[in-house]
């Protein structure tokens, strides 16, 4: 039975890593958030195509970022946007843009929503910046003693202890990433399981 160990995990100790990451991913609600989707679609090996955006926007929202269009035939302005920006995400992506000059980007796409500018960041660097989600931030504000992020400065500090956390829990695990898409697996492992974590926080941990 796996107990959790706040300290190891906030120490980056990798005696604490390991057995979260492999409790807590098995709880991942992969039924509503296909992995093998997400992962095709990151088109790591190339630029990303309005297809490619259209359908990590469904996988991360299907209710609100489903198509282009709403049922009724309208436009669904929130896909559109970003769909307009394609050319600044690949920009990002291939280095054309610095981190400030896109932010300044997504928030002309999503103003009101700093979760869905930084997954316009993950989409385009998805190794450099790690999914942005409410209870991926409760998991790192217990874990962590820190306060869940507020801005997309405060995210860094979040992608800092992220990018050690899953960078122990590769080396700790033996895991031998050879390609980006590799990388990208292993790290969504650690996503998966604060994810899960911080939904058992929500419900249960009160």
């Amino acid at each position: 039975m796996y107990v959790l160990d706040q300290q190891a995990i906030r120490s980056v100790d990798a005696n604490g890593i390991v057995p979260f990451v492999e409790c807590w991913e098995r709880y991942y609600d992969y039924a509503n958030y296909d992995d093998r989707v997400y992962f095709a679609e990151l088109n790591l090996d190339g630029e990303v195509t309005p297809q490619n955006i259209i359908r990590l926007l469904r996988w991360k929202d299907p209710r609100m970022l489903t198509h282009p269009k709403k049922a009724d035939g309208e436009p669904n302005p929130r896909v559109v946007r970003v769909l307009e920006q394609i050319g600044s995400i690949n920009g990002f992506r291939n280095g054309g843009l610095t981190a400030d000059e896109f932010h300044a980007v997504t928030q002309n796409v999503f103003p009101n929503g700093m979760i869905w500018q930084l997954f316009l960041f993950h989409i385009a660097r998805p190794s450099e910046w790690p999914i942005a989600d409410q209870h991926v931030f409760r998991s790192y504000s217990l874990l962590f003693k820190a306060p869940a992020p507020d801005s997309v400065t405060a995210y860094r500090s979040y992608a800092k202890a992220f990018r050690q956390l899953a960078e122990t829990f590769r080396q700790s695990a033996a895991i031998q990433d050879s390609t980006s898409l590799d990388v990208v697996k292993t790290n969504k492992r650690v996503d998966n399981a604060l994810f899960a974590f911080g939904q058992f926080l929500a419900k249960y941990a009160r």
